[in-house]
C-alpha cells in the first residue's frame, strides 16, 4: 500500500464552522476561542451528528525529515457511507497539506453527511495519510504517454483503454482522465441514502444490511437520476481504473462541469489499485 491508517483519539471539539490555522499559529490555540468551539469533550465512545462539524485529534503525530512531505486523505470506506473529512496542522493554513519538516500533532474536521456515526477512542481509523518524497508533480506530456502505452489506467470491462485517440491526446496535455456515470440496458442504477438516517459504528463490521441504509433506485431506459439537495448517493463508475505498482492517483473532490456539487468524498487510489498481470480483464470500479 501506499498509505497508513490514522486513528482518532478521545480529543473532539464540537466546532460553529471550519476552520485553518494562520502560519505559525497552533491548532490547539484556535480551539481555546469560543467563537470557533461549541464544546470540548473527551470520551472513550463518540457520537458524532449529522451534518455537525467536529474537530478531532489524531493517535498519531509526526516528525519527518526536511525532505519529505505528506497528505491526509479520507479512507474508501468512509467515503462511501459519507464522511467528510479535511487534515489539519498547526502553522499551515490548507488543508490536508503537511510541509517538508513538519513536527507536531495531527487533527482532522470530521463531518457526517449522511448517517450519524459511532467512533472510538484509539481504535477507529478514519483517515490515511500518504508520504512524498519532496512535492511531486503530477504526471503528464511525454511521461504519461509512455506510461499509457503500457497500461491504460482507465479501462473498459474488457481491459481495453476507455477513451479515444482525442481523450487520449487530451489526457497527455492535461494529466487529467474523466469518469462518467455506467448506464446498463436497463437504466442508470443509483444507490441514494435513506433519509431514516440509522447510525452507523464504525468500529463494526460485516454486520449492517445495506438495504436499510441506502435505497437502490433503477431508472429504466433513462440517464435521470433527480439528488435533492442533501443526498448522499452512490453510482458505478462506467470505466475501471487500474493503477500499476510504482503509480497512485487521485481524484478531484469537485467537477466545475457538474457545478457546485461534491463527486467524491475519497480522492486516494493506491498503486497496484484493480491491477493483476494474472487476470487482465478483471474489473475494479
Amino acid at each position: 500500500t501506499s498509505s497508513l491508517d490514522l486513528r482518532v483519539n478521545d480529543d473532539t471539539w464540537k466546532l460553529l464552522g471550519s476552520i485553518l490555522p494562520l502560519p505559525g499559529h497552533k491548532i490547539e490555540e484556535a480551539l481555546t476561542l469560543r467563537d470557533i468551539v461549541d464544546d470540548h469533550s473527551r470520551k472513550d465512545k463518540f457520537y458524532v451528528e449529522r451534518l455537525q462539524q467536529f474537530g478531532m485529534k489524531l493517535v498519531e503525530s509526526l516528525q519527518l525529515p526536511g525532505s519529505i512531505s505528506a497528505r491526509i486523505f479520507n479512507k474508501s470506506g468512509r467515503a462511501r457511507v459519507g464522511v467528510s473529512l479535511k487534515g489539519l496542522t498547526d502553522g499551515t493554513p490548507y488543508f490536508n497539506l503537511i510541509k517538508n519538516g513538519y513536527s507536531g500533532s495531527l487533527y482532522i474536521e470530521l463531518s457526517a453527511t449522511s448517517f450519524p456515526l459511532v467512533i472510538y477512542s484509539g481504535q477507529t481509523a478514519i483517515p490515511q495519510i500518504r508520504f512524498y518524497e519532496g512535492n511531486p508533480d503530477p504526471i503528464a506530456g511525454s511521461e504519461l504517454e509512455l506510461l499509457l502505452k503500457q497500461y491504460p489506467i482507465l479501462t473498459d470491462d474488457n481491459g481495453r483503454p476507455a477513451y479515444d485517440d482525442e481523450e487520449r491526446k487530451n489526457i497527455i496535455r492535461t494529466g487529467e482522465l474523466t469518469f462518467t456515470a455506467s448506464i446498463p440496458k436497463e437504466g442508470l442504477k443509483a444507490y441514494i441514502g435513506k433519509r431514516d438516517r440509522r447510525t452507523l459504528d464504525l468500529s463494526m463490521e460485516n454486520c449492517y444490511i445495506p438495504e436499510e441504509y441506502f435505497k437502490e433506485e433503477i431508472k429504466d431506459g433513462t440517464s435521470n437520476v433527480l439528488i435533492h439537495e442533501g443526498d448522499f448517493v452512490l453510482i458505478n463508475s462506467k470505466q475501471n481504473i487500474r493503477l500499476p505498482p510504482a503509480v497512485a492517483a487521485e481524484i478531484d473532490e469537485y467537477s466545475t462541469e457538474l457545478g457546485d456539487m461534491k463527486t467524491a468524498y475519497a480522492t486516494l487510489v493506491n498503486a497496484l489499485h484493480g491491477y493483476d498481470p494474472e487476470r487482465l480483464n478483471f474489473p475494479s470500479h
